[in-house]
């Protein structure tokens, strides 16, 4: 990628981040269970297993597998495991988009929204897989903290190379949390409704794909 398009590049990923942490936030706010991070989830299901708790193993049972479900419907669009610009990824995000619009219309209000949250975070999170050489993730931040630790380690040995990747890691971490923000102040004025504002976000990063896309990649 030239300079300028891997700029516009970073900015979709930095806005994936963002969605990641909306989402998240909304549904810790609506339900008390992340939708994006499935260690915490898997250890509770242990948990539930243990004390016998059958209906949230149930519910997190169908979260996991919901995300899964994602991952799967990724692997059958993008087959290759790095970012392809032919592929139409602004297209599944306006879907998403527009999906949440209607069905919260339409009047879901309860815990199904987790389900359709952590299979629309487990599609963004398999789009693609390596970009310059990193796995790219926009939902959960357990490898980049690790990933951050070891590019620092290179660095202090006097390795300089990768130094970019530590302001990619962080620029993702901290969008994560500025969407984070942005839900919980939302909520705070209008409940619920917040997802409608994570529905918008959906269609205007799925559009500014496609502009992205017009600008560097269709002659």
């Amino acid at each position: 990628m030239e300079r300028e398009e891997r700029f516009y590049f970073d900015i979709w990923i930095a806005l994936l981040s963002l969605l990641a942490g909306m989402v998240n936030v909304i549904s810790l706010l609506l339900f008390f269970i992340p939708a994006t991070h499935f260690t915490g989830n898997i250890t509770q299901f242990v948990l539930a297993f243990n004390e016998g708790d059958w209906a949230t193993m149930v519910e997190l049972l169908g979260l996991i597998l919901c995300f899964l479900g994602g991952g799967i419907l990724s692997g059958m669009l993008f087959s290759k495991k790095k970012f392809e610009p032919t592929k139409r990824y602004g297209l599944l995000l306006i879907l998403f988009g527009s999906m949440m619009l209607l069905l919260f219309i339409f009047g879901l209000r309860d815990e199904k929204w987790l389900y359709f949250f952590s299979f629309v975070v487990g599609t963004q999170n398999g789009m693609f897989i390596f970009y310059h050489g990193i796995i790219v993730r926009t939902s959960h931040f357990t490898g980049y903290l690790t990933d951050i630790g070891v590019v620092l380690g290179r660095l202090i040995r006097g390795q300089i190379k990768d130094r970019w990747k530590v302001l990619f890691y962080f620029t993702s971490m901290v969008c994560f949390g500025i969407g984070g923000t942005i839900s919980f102040l939302l909520y705070e004025k209008f409940g619920a409704a917040t997802i409608i504002a994570v529905g918008i976000g959906y269609i205007i990063v799925g559009s500014y794909y496609f502009s992205f896309r017009k600008a560097f990649y269709v002659k």
